[in-house]
């Protein structure tokens, strides 16, 4: 294979460290920064050995924005940013390399500019013509389904790229079947069934959509659903009888004229812990929403995992106990500027499918994030999860030490991976070992952002031992921007 690298815009250069007390800043200025180039090697810099068993790709989407707004990147907010997928190839021990950024229409249509012609999350466009619509970034998952690999993000359809070159195909409304024009960007895939479980949500009546996609592709079941009103709907979770959607209290109050919302998706965003948090959970089999109130107005990103056992959901998530605080971050971290506060903490739910009351336990007092397990397991009782573990109560990456963590569902100690000061790992993602029969037989996989270099590193660590030295650390030749989440598909070569 021969190395390709294409530069498709202007690099913004990383800042330089002028003392140690603005060092973590930097780093994590430089560690989310875009880049413009697509590259294509092999990767051969190993230290450790890759494992044998090992075959397929991991997949990993996020932002990257090429056209910056006023031509000022800190203008961004934080879920802003072109679709960037990367592919870490995996075959017989030896590993390739390849990103491509997601060429959607909103990507084409800024390219072709070269202006800002789309509102982002933030910013408004520089230009346009009425009405300017939301730019749909399709930055925030890959998703390997079905044979497709859809880039997700969760206003708009997903976007089908090529499994294996990356190249653009065009968005994917399932067959047509899908009842809104949004779709979530966190499907949950059945651990025993394989069925694709998506939710979707929009800023219309009945505000929440969900869908169930078989293993083949087809959509077999779909429902609107009625809920109060709309809400940053950012996951979901699953069991054997259902899903069910936190309905944190960040709510979109979309303003309208002649019909048309006005502004854009951050103007929208409202933090309203009056409206309290619950859970909207709905059977598999149909029928309307029973709503769970939560004790606490906690905000909720990601969930773990979820199950039923005794007439009860249990469910494990990160929790933001202030939601005006994580927003404020969000709004402005591409500035470098990083808040107390806004960090997120692991809370254990258990709904009662009987009485309807839903209790809560907060199991850590560390804060992290990005809940990941071993997906044989989803909507099963499980055991173990994976995320990342943070020293400082701030947003994810802004932290001076992050760790792999492993946690122990059933109340057993936790376990957990440094790299080493100034080295950033991104979502760890479990793959099975081949002819596993224990649940944490396997590996975790994570993309590490080493601030000295200024560049990357897939780390392979064991995830029955993951305190000790990774298995293998594939060292990159350039750098990963910081990004969101990402997949791995057997085989998939």
């Amino acid at each position: 294979m021969v190395a390709l690298k294409t530069v498709i815009g202007q690099e913004i250069p990383a800042r330089p460290v002028t003392s140690k007390d603005d060092e973590l800043a930097v780093w994590s200025w430089n560690a989310w920064r875009p880049t413009s180039v697509e590259d294509d090697y092999e990767i051969t810099d190993i230290d450790g050995e890759i494992p044998a068993d090992l075959n397929g790709t991991l997949y990993r989407n996020g932002p990257s924005q090429q056209i910056q707004p006023g031509g000022d990147y800190t203008r961004l907010h934080f879920f802003d940013g072109d679709g960037l997928v990367h592919a870490f190839r995996i075959e017989d021990g030896r590993a390739w390399y390849r990103d491509r950024f997601v060429r959607n229409q909103s990507f084409v249509a800024e390219q072709q500019a070269r202006v800002t012609n789309q509102h982002h999350i933030g910013p408004r466009a520089d230009v346009g013509v009425a009405p300017v619509m939301p730019r749909r970034t399709s930055n925030t998952n890959a998703v390997y389904h079905a044979g497709r690999l859809l880039a997700m993000v969760e206003n708009g359809l997903p976007f089908e790229i090529d499994a294996r070159t990356l190249d653009p195909i065009g968005d994917y409304d399932f067959g047509g079947s899908l009842l809104a024009p949004w779709v979530s960007a966190h499907p949950k895939t059945d651990g025993r069934t394989g069925q694709m479980l998506i939710h979707g949500y929009f800023i219309r009546e009945p505000y929440l959509q969900v869908y169930i996609v078989e293993p083949d592709g087809s959509v077999s079941f779909r429902q609107p659903v009625a809920i109060p009103y709309p809400a940053f709907l950012h996951d979901l979770a699953i069991t054997d009888n259902h899903f069910i959607v936190p309905i944190h209290p960040i709510v979109l109050e979309v303003p309208w004229k002649d019909g048309l919302p006005v502004g854009n998706y951050g103007e929208w965003m409202m933090w309203r812990p009056e409206r309290g948090l619950r859970f909207a959970v709905v059977s598999r089999q149909g029928g309307q929403a029973r709503l769970f109130d939560a004790p606490t107005p906690y905000a909720i990103f990601h969930v773990g995992n979820a199950y039923e056992a005794d007439g009860r959901i249990h469910l494990d998530a990160y929790m933001y106990n202030d939601g005006l605080q994580k927003m404020k971050a969000m709004e402005r971290m591409r500035q470098g500027v990083w808040l107390e506060g806004a960090g997120a903490y692991r809370v254990e739910y258990e709904l009662d499918l009987t009485s309807g009351l839903c209790t809560e336990r907060q199991v850590s007092d560390r804060p992290g994030e990005w809940p990941r397990l071993n997906e044989a397991f989803t909507g099963c009782r499980n055991r173990w999860g994976y995320s990342i573990e943070a020293e400082r109560d701030y947003l994810i990456l802004a932290n001076s030490s992050l760790r792999v963590l492993k946690y122990d569902r059933h109340g057993g100690p936790s376990s957990r991976h440094d790299f080493g000061y100034g080295y950033f790992p991104g979502e760890p993602v479990f793959v099975p070992r081949a002819g596993a029969t224990e649940e944490d037989d396997g590996y975790l996989l994570t993309v590490v952002y080493d601030a000295h270099q200024d560049r990357s590193l897939l780390g392979i660590l064991d995830a029955q031992r993951i305190d000790d030295p990774p298995l293998a650390k594939l060292h990159l030749r350039h750098r990963v921007p910081a990004g969101f989440h990402g997949n791995w598909a057997n085989g998939v070569v």
